[in-house]
């Protein structure tokens, strides 16, 4: 399915109220749907209120808002009206509005935070910060909504006794204090650059530095008309939500980091909005934050990571190192598929997240070893470093084992941690006596922007004709014109592999009792019946004698008694060594196990199982089909 996320908001809430302190993109494309009502989707806002801001909200959050217009003119300053220059609003909704409904109450911090307006779902996780000193956290956080609440009575007292011609307002603040007051402050709207032009401080009227109380990154995300959209809200808030916050919760404890850049990005803004200039370009001030502030561009990377399916790897403050992404089997596009990834333009298989691996298997990387040498950590294992270096999709697990000097488990734990940040799957070693076909999933109207890339790597071949020689289920080898072409063709192979062009067709064997078998069986069985006079409920005699279509036993593992003697009589057709072997594998003779794990199971030569398959050839059929 398309990505779901729309965007990324910032709100903090300090000493000076609650204020989206940034968002990215600049125009999230929004896709049009109907008219609905606004609703809180979370199950900690369905008991009491809850408060966005200066308002209080039912649990629920019946707000009649259609298209986002609504009410939201009654949560906007009416001082705030005036001329302006280019407004600065995200996907529709004022930033105001935004702010107000994104800073829950003190009950609803550090836990998920999910709410729906107009069909828009923002994810988030509001956090306090020093919760545990005294002073702070949720107390301060209360002092501060009170201390607002009360400012905002005492303005109103002053505005009705200055109308009424009085000299002071109710709160004993003078009208030329009033004045000089910025209106929005109360809202926290000045540092928004909302209906003020006044710039921020990067201090409080006392002199000391504002107190942030709380925080919250937010996801806008927006259905996109699949399945599954709640499940890929909870893989958003657990794998990348709440490690980001972490991260800068810590962070903003530890050095102040939060305020700092929110002091930086509101700063930028009331900078260019104070301008006298006519207008100002919203696009002008959003590349001189993400210029400016180091915290703009981790939020703007991991945007464009998630939305384009990539792994996102950052570092906050020069100090945390976070690998962030959403498990691919919640974005899955297909029902099935082998181990494919899809980090790479028009792929459309799956990752499994915990994929299978045998010493048969191999590692295909995605990218060139260079570039993803490049996105492993500062301090990566020196193991890892050398697989990256010198793996290649004809080697088998076995093989790279002696190859490093190293015990299986440390190559599948290597092997695990590329396929998980999606930069290598597991496949069966390629080999030219494999069967290869185009993959079903291909999608043909994507191969034009193969096809350049594959003339580039491959000048002497054409993309499409390969394709078309693959068509039909035929040994590897069988399309190589010379032997010269060997190695080229091996990393044609490989190219397709990767990008999941093609697929590889695996051996499956099932179990076949011809009509002369069943009939012999079915005479045994009526002569000893006649014989003892009694009659075996568990066979229909009469209907196995008239049958003469051979049976293919489903699963040798799960059959009746009569199917029992059935492969019995067949296995005895054969020399007793021949027999003991056949019968042991007869249970993998079910369509769900390819040959190679069939010998790694049993641990059998290659030349054994051949021969089962010679001196039984009447019995068992072969097909071929893409790993399930």
């Amino acid at each position: 399915m398309p990505p779901s996320l729309l965007g990324v908001l910032l709100i903090c809430y300090s000493s000076r109220g609650h204020q989206l302190v940034f968002s990215y993109p600049r125009n999230p494309n929004r896709t049009p749907q109907p008219r609905s009502r606004t609703r809180s989707t979370h199950p900690s806002h369905r008991a009491g209120r809850t408060h966005a801001g200066g308002l209080e909200l039912d649990g629920a959050l019946e707000l009649d808002v259609h298209d986002g217009e609504l009410d939201r003119r009654a949560l906007q300053d009416p001082l705030s009206k005036g001329s302006q220059p280019e407004r600065d609003t995200f996907l529709g909704f004022d930033p105001q509005f935004l702010s107000d409904i994104l800073s829950p109450k003190v009950a609803l911090c550090d836990r998920q935070f999910q709410l729906t307006v107009d069909d828009v779902t923002f994810v988030g996780h509001p956090t306090l910060l020093n919760a545990d000193r005294p002073g702070t956290g949720h107390r301060f956080a209360r002092v501060i909504q009170k201390k607002r609440l009360t400012d905002l009575a005492a303005r109103a007292a002053a505005n009705k006794a200055a109308s009424n011609g009085g000299p002071k307002g109710a709160a004993g603040y003078s009208n030329h204090k009033l004045e000089e007051r910025d209106p929005n402050s109360a809202y926290g709207l000045s540092s928004l650059g909302v209906g003020g032009s006044s710039a921020v401080t990067p201090v409080g009227s006392d002199g000391t530095a504002h107190q942030l109380t709380m925080f919250n990154l937010v996801f806008a995300m927006q259905p996109q008309g699949g399945q599954g959209f709640s499940q890929e809200v909870e893989a958003m808030y657990n794998h990348v939500i709440v490690k980001v916050t972490a991260g800068l919760k810590y962070e903003q404890l530890k050095r102040g980091y939060v305020r700092r850049e929110a002091e930086l990005m509101i700063s930028i803004k009331d900078e260019a909005q104070s301008r006298s200039s006519a207008r100002v370009r919203m696009a002008d001030v959003m590349e001189r934050t993400l210029a400016e502030s180091s915290l703009a561009r981790v939020l703007a990377h991991i945007y464009h990571s998630i939305t384009t399916n990539l792994m996102a790897h950052v570092v906050i403050d020069s100090s945390i190192d976070l690998s962030l992404q959403v498990p691919a089997s919640i974005t899955r596009l297909a029902s099935k598929s082998e181990y494919g990834l899809k980090p790479l333009d028009g792929e459309t298989d799956l990752e499994l997240d915990k994929p299978t691996m045998r010493p048969y298997h191999a590692l295909l990387l995605l990218y060139d070893p260079e570039e993803i040498l490049k996105s492993l950590p500062l301090d990566p294992s020196p193991l890892l470093v050398e697989l990256v270096q010198i793996v290649t999709p004809t080697q088998s697990f076995e093989e790279l084992q002696a190859t490093l000097n190293c015990s299986l488990s440390q190559i599948y734990r290597h092997a695990a941690h590329l396929v998980h940040w999606r930069k290598a799957k597991i496949i069966n070693v390629v080999s030219p006596r494999n069967v290869y076909v185009v993959s079903p999933n291909t999608d043909a109207n994507m191969l034009h922007y193969r096809i350049d890339d594959f003339s580039n790597r491959f000048p002497q071949l054409d993309l499409t004709k390969v394709l078309s020689e693959l068509n039909l289920p035929k040994p590897y080898s069988h399309l190589m014109p010379t032997k010269e072409y060997r190695t080229v063709y091996m990393e044609v192979i490989t190219y397709l592999l990767r990008h999941n062009l093609a697929v590889q067709l695996q051996m499956y064997h099932y179990i076949v009792i011809p009509d002369y078998i069943r009939r012999k069986h079915a005479a045994a069985r009526q002569q000893l019946a006649s014989s003892s006079d009694t009659a075996d409920p568990r066979i229909d005699v009469d209907a196995l004698l008239k049958s003469d279509e051979p049976v293919v036993i489903a699963d040798p593992m799960e059959c009746t008694e009569v199917e029992r003697d059935w492969i019995a009589m067949v296995a005895n057709t054969q020399p007793q060594p021949v027999a003991t072997l056949f019968l042991r594998l007869v249970q993998y003779f079910s369509g769900k196990y390819h040959v190679e794990e069939i010998l790694f199971v049993e641990n059998i030569s290659r030349r054994d199982f051949k021969l089962i398959l010679s001196r039984y050839d009447e019995y068992i059929v072969t097909s071929l089909n893409p790993d399930p």
